[in-house]
């Protein structure tokens, strides 16, 4: 029944696997409309569109959350510096509820200075 968003989400693998484990709704944000429109084709395929929300837009300026999240996926190409910014904007923006949980993947040697 969780909420997650998958920020910078290309197919939308993460957010979409929650989904089949049971997650209730999920955000999927990426810049690229090419990612976004494959990421709602997946869904589509799925059969999961109903509870997916789809998001373009720059990772390193998050709007306002459409809801809040259990757990996050953040996921930007390698040495973008994208990660901190989005932490940020997670946290200025109401995408976290307490205690969420968020997964950040980036190169082992990229730092992570917030």
């Amino acid at each position: 029944g969780a909420t997650v968003a998958d920020i910078c989400c290309g197919t939308g693998a993460f957010a979409l696997e929650a989904l089949s484990w049971g997650a209730a709704k999920a955000v999927l944000f990426d810049q690229s409309p090419e990612s976004l429109k494959f990421a709602e084709k997946n869904a589509k395929t799925m059969g999961e569109t109903a509870q997916c929300k789809f998001i373009q837009g720059d990772a390193a300026q998050l709007p306002m959350a459409p809801m809040a999240c259990d757990l996050v996926f953040v996921d930007p190409p390698y040495e973008s510096g994208l990660a901190v910014h989005a932490l940020k904007g997670l946290l200025a923006k109401g995408w976290l509820k307490p205690k969420a949980i968020v997964l950040v993947e980036q190169r082992l040697n990229e730092p992570l200075k917030y």
